[in-house]
């Protein structure tokens, strides 16, 4: 949306008829380009350490009852929002607090929580 705002300035700012006009429509579209390039977290590049470490020791719930693999269970979780695959030493049932341990590329290691 913001784009589609950005574009059809442009389009009325290059169509003004002072050159002043111009100047300060294309001031004002660099200006607010700016503020919401910045204000905005997606904009900002984070380490994926910085990303594991945000994970490590929050609650999660399970969203479905986990299933019995080779040595764990696994299943999916929501942590912060975030639905996550997720695997457990331990059966969790469905609904079950848990919190995570570690992360493994996509999956976290997750233990009951009581």
């Amino acid at each position: 949306m913001a784009t589609l705002a950005f574009f059809a300035f442009l389009f009325v700012a290059h169509n003004f008829d002072s050159v002043e006009l111009r100047i300060a429509g294309y001031a004002f579209v660099a200006i607010a380009a700016l503020f919401a390039a910045l204000g905005n977290e997606r904009f900002i590049k984070r380490n994926p350490a910085e990303l594991e470490n945000e994970l490590i020791g929050k609650r999660c719930t399970a969203l479905e009852s986990f299933a019995k693999r080779e040595h764990w269970y696994e299943g999916t979780v929501r942590v912060s929002g975030e639905v996550w695959n997720a695997k457990c030493s331990e059966l969790l049932p469905k609904d079950a607090r848990a919190i995570v341990e570690r992360r493994n590329g996509l999956v976290l290691e997750v233990r009951s929580h009581v």
